[in-house]
């Protein structure tokens, strides 16, 4: 019997480092069915448990259902976690979506806002940055989420666009003095009073 525990020991184990090593669904329930499937090795091993002597045979099939069960909890987790990578992906790009139109809006000048587009949409800033962590996500969700920050990075592109084309009109427009009178209104003035 300390054979057979060790053999289902070793294969939990090389289940295990299968199942963390899935970066996507359909790794994961190719996995799955490698392993705790119809015709992965741990059925072969129940078929196994007559080979043994009769006294042994309840303890081992116990130790192997426990097994068993453990890398089906082992594989929903794995799953949820692959799920949950997504989705706290597009979480951070929303809140930095926020963050950078907070930001463009806060600049009172052209070269502050070109210093928020280089942090956050330009070659090295951080939008770029999570374009490169697209490969941790889960393949399927990949186009989604690839879709989802490219349109993020559109959509700011378009609002520092604005936002520049404003900074540049007030710019362009005349300083008005509002505690000095204007000189054409004295002069108007003055005419109309004689």
């Amino acid at each position: 019997m300390a054979g057979f525990l060790s053999n289902v020991e070793e294969l939990k184990q090389t289940a295990i480092d299968e199942f963390n090593a899935a970066t996507d669904m359909p790794a994961l329930e190719h996995a799955k069915d490698r392993w705790i499937g119809p015709n992965g090795p741990f059925t072969a091993l129940e078929k196994q448990l007559d080979t043994l002597p009769v006294g042994e045979r309840p303890a081992a099939n116990q130790v192997l259902n426990r097994v068993k069960a453990e890398l089906g909890v082992m594989w929903v987790a794995r799953r949820e976690g692959l799920k949950l990578k997504a989705a706290l992906f597009l979480d951070q790009v929303n809140g930095l979506k926020q963050t950078v139109i907070d930001e463009f809006n806060a600049a009172t000048d052209i070269p502050a806002l070109e210093h928020a587009k280089g942090r956050w949409i330009g070659p090295n800033g951080q939008f770029t940055a999570l374009m490169k962590q697209l490969g941790t996500i889960p393949k399927e969700d990949r186009p989604a989420a690839g879709k989802v920050l490219n349109q993020v990075k559109a959509e700011l592109g378009v609002m520092w666009v604005a936002r520049r084309e404003g900074l540049k009109l007030k710019a362009a427009l005349p300083r008005i003095q509002l505690t000095s009178p204007c000189p054409d209104a004295a002069a108007s003035s003055a005419s109309s009073i004689r």
